[in-house]
């Protein structure tokens, strides 16, 4: 039985069809009585390897087919079992027609070559027309370890004409027998037998079709022979040519090396964060800072502290002191004046972003604003002149997102990406196909930063589900569905970079995503004072979330939970995400006197919610955050302007050459 190495597979022809030739043409696909009566190739072996092929093509025009000529398709890039591309040269020797020379026009593309034959302004007479198309190429061999062999596609798959009668003529080098032959014929990956083999006067091997074969079936043949009739390349050469071929990939792998090492280098430089101290529960925030300006320092490493959120907090500790009161309605929040306010006590003693809270809800002496889920400048205003002081004050001095040190490690990769794919996609001649690829890669990244974007703003509702809080469960999954619609795209178009420029590139790319998505997070890092901000933060949130609140209090000597105590701590819990758990606590530690007066309306909050048969108290949090933070979120919103054959068998279509073509 032939022992057959399976050879490499070309790019797909669809993609070949669509994207790679530059010129219109006549796809025959059925219809058309024109046909192929006979398809012969002289195949003769040389002793450095090349191939010289001599096609022979009779193509029959019936009467009323307007043909100008025939076109031959021919494929040169290959995909080698390790993804690597792999490119054979091709040299036009000859092209004839009925005997004469034929003027023709080859047409270069991304795995292949096109040679249209004939002239637009002259149209073929009708009845049969033998064209005849001599080429050398090389690199089609495949040397194995006993054996040298011969894969060849002989006619290709992708012809539109039907082939009456397709026949190859093998010519071994020197006085080469052969050892095994076959032949496999029909659709790609079929294995059809339908031919016979015989020998030529000359010692030469001969195989015919004995059926036709309809369009997009081939003739492809397989002939092994004894070592030492063939001039095998060295390695030193098969690296050079693996090489050029791959020059993309190579590029990339280069850029890959580059961009780690300087992201790794940037982090031991400047992205290592200093080293935690010892978190201990603490019973109160850290000094001079307000509940909003907790939640601000915090979100700094661990996430998002949404404008809303940071000015739902800031409303709620004013509330607690006494500048102001809620009220809750009907689908809104009306933000009264309080006693403090009213009294005419000055605001500037109030800590940074507070003070533009009241200047921004009550502006020219007014008494009450409306908040409504719907656009209102004044209150987005308010809430963009609050995060503008949070981010002034709270930013560097605590934490370094050493944003500009990240961003040009991203550009490296970047280009490194984008790069690889424009070498790779960049035959000889055909400089013009080199733009798309990185073009879907600029859109890919577009997407991928679209996808980033959002992850940052549903971040904290994706932690809270992943713990098992279900409070913000529809905005998580709402998240979660925008994130893979962004990122779909880009993975379709990774997974037809794989497919057409290898798994290897593909990897390439991958990892250099992956390296710049990493250091994203891990270049992040909080200044010493950051640090020492932040474990104390970490120490008093423990004391926030931890609902066991007997066992805290036999380890440290924990504050009595009154109404007072779960009030002043309320705003800071709700910053730090843990207003559920303190809740809880309250629900778990406060005495009955304490459960009692929570069952009453407090004096800064004013709710038709609230019933007599429970610590209603207890619920504020949740509602604050939850209703009024998105019902800021969305009045600070500006609307948008719109309304709404291996060893162990081979196949028809595998091994070198292949193709088709048809007429024009």
């Amino acid at each position: 039985m032939i022992r057959l190495a399976r050879r490499r597979s070309s790019v797909p022809a669809l993609l070949i069809a669509c994207l790679l030739f530059s010129s219109p043409v006549v796809a025959e696909l059925g219809g058309d009585p024109d046909r192929i009566s006979r398809f012969t190739a002289d195949i003769v072996v040389q002793e450095n390897g090349d191939l010289l092929v001599t096609e022979e093509i009779d193509f029959l025009v019936t009467p009323g087919g307007r043909k100008r000529g025939i076109f031959r398709d021919f494929p040169t890039a290959y995909r080698t079992t390790w993804g690597l591309t792999e490119r054979v040269g091709f040299e036009l020797l000859e092209v004839t027609r009925d005997g004469s020379s034929e003027a023709y026009l080859l047409q270069p593309g991304l795995a292949g070559l096109r040679i249209r034959i004939g002239r637009e302004s002259v149209f073929l007479d009708e009845g049969l027309h033998r064209y005849r198309i001599a080429y050398l190429t090389d690199r089609q061999l495949l040397f194995l370890d006993d054996v040298d062999e011969l894969y060849w596609n002989v006619t290709g798959n992708d012809w539109g004409h039907p082939i009456n009668r397709a026949e190859a003529r093998i010519r071994l080098p020197g006085d080469a027998e052969h050892r095994d032959a076959t032949a496999y014929t029909g659709y790609v990956e079929g294995a059809g037998e339908d031919f016979t083999l015989g020998r030529l006067p000359d010692g030469g091997l001969v195989f015919r079709t004995t059926r036709s074969l309809s369009p997009g079936e081939g003739l492809t043949v397989a002939v092994s022979w004894p070592k030492g009739f063939v001039t095998q390349p060295s390695a030193a050469n098969h690296l050079r040519d693996v090489v050029q071929d791959n020059p993309g990939l190579l590029l990339a792998l280069i850029g890959l090396i580059a961009t780690f090492t300087y992201f790794y280098w940037q982090w031991r430089r400047i992205g290592r964060d200093p080293r935690k101290g010892l978190i201990i529960p603490l019973f109160a925030p850290p000094d001079d800072l307000s509940p909003a300006a907790t939640g601000q320092i915090w979100s700094l490493p661990h996430g998002s502290f949404g404008r809303a959120t940071a000015f739902t907090v800031a409303l709620t500790n004013l509330a607690i002191k006494g500048w102001l009161t809620i009220e809750e309605g009907d689908n809104r929040f009306t933000i009264r004046k309080g006693a403090r306010t009213a009294e005419g006590e000055d605001p500037e003693t109030l800590p940074p972003g507070e003070a533009e809270v009241l200047e921004g809800l009550f502006p020219n002496g007014s008494g009450e604003v409306v908040i409504r889920p719907s656009y209102t400048p004044a209150v987005a205003e308010a809430v963009r002149r609050q995060a503008a002081v949070l981010r002034d004050d709270y930013g560097q001095a605590y934490f370094r997102a050493n944003t500009g040190i990240w961003s040009a490690g991203a550009a490296l990769a970047v280009l490194s990406g984008l790069g690889g794919l424009a070498l790779q996609a960049l035959p000889a001649g055909a400089p013009e196909f080199a733009i798309l690829p990185p073009f879907l890669g600029v859109f890919a990244i577009m997407l991928l930063v679209a996808a980033l974007v959002v992850g940052q703003e549903f971040l904290p509702s994706i932690r809270e589900l992943l713990q098992g809080r279900r409070k913000r469960a529809g905005r998580a999954l709402l998240g979660l569905l925008l994130i893979a619609l962004l990122c779909l795209l880009p993975l379709l178009a990774l997974a037809l970079a794989s497919h057409v420029f290898g798994w290897l590139l593909a990897a390439a790319l991958v990892a250099l995503l992956v390296s710049t998505g990493l250091f994203w997070h891990l270049l992040k890092a909080p200044t010493p004072k950051g640090r020492e901000v932040l474990d104390r933060i970490a120490g008093y949130r423990l004391y926030l979330s931890v609902a066991e609140g007997d066992r805290m209090n036999q380890l440290t000597a924990a504050p009595e939970m009154t109404l007072e105590t779960f009030e002043r701590h309320l705003p800071y819990a709700m910053a730090l995400g843990v207003e559920q758990e303190w809740t809880v606590r309250f629900q778990a530690t406060a005495s009955a006197a304490s459960l009692a007066q929570a069952k009453r309306q407090p004096r800064w909050y004013r709710s038709s919610s609230f019933r007599d048969d429970r610590p209603n108290l207890a619920g504020v949090g949740s509602r604050l955050s939850g209703g009024l933070s998105r019902t800021l979120s969305t009045a600070s919103s500006r609307p948008s302007k719109r309304s709404s054959g291996s060893r162990g068998g081979g196949s028809s279509g595998s091994g070198g050459g292949g193709g088709g073509g048809g007429s024009w």
